[in-house]
């Protein structure tokens, strides 16, 4: 069994060069404030070590996260499974993640699950089992986040 070491961090980098971790971050972004040969040493030693950037610091400062939400009823229908099938290819392609979901056609679970993707600060959610109920799509509205409809024959929307 392959074990994952705990991920290195700025703070380790800086401890090593002897610099504080904000120097480390700008010279591992590039900025020219920082001296090129103490950049040039910090990005060489974040190799070493295997540093990669945490993506939830990265989504802190460039409030995004790169992940999209995708609610359907099950996986066990094969329009579905096509449609998630396109999706990952083309978040794969720009970039980003996906978190999928089933709501096993219950509108509970169907916004519990949309709301859980909310709190987790997706970019977007794709739903393809919206029910037609009123005071879902009043939380969909309140949301403030792209929220894409597939397969939803609604009256009036």
């Amino acid at each position: 069994m392959v074990r994952l070491s705990m991920p290195v961090t700025i703070k380790e980098i800086a401890k090593i060069v002897g610099v504080c971790h904000s120097t480390v971050s700008r010279a591992l972004r590039g900025n020219e404030m920082i001296n090129a040969g103490t950049r040039a040493k910090i990005k060489r030693l974040a190799d070493e070590m295997g540093y990669v950037p945490s993506a939830v610091a990265l989504s802190l400062r460039s409030q995004k996260t790169q992940t999209v939400g995708i609610v359907v009823t099950t996986i066990n229908d094969p329009f579905f499974g096509r449609i998630v099938e396109g999706i990952e290819n083309v978040a794969q392609a720009a970039n980003y993640s996906t978190f999928l979901s089933m709501s096993g056609v219950d509108e509970v679970k169907e916004m519990s699950v949309v709301q859980s993707f909310y709190r987790r600060r997706v970019d977007a959610i794709i739903i393809s089992s919206l029910s037609g109920d009123l005071t879902v799509r009043a939380e969909l509205e309140r949301i403030k986040i792209p929220i894409v409809l597939i397969n939803n024959q609604t009256e009036g929307k």
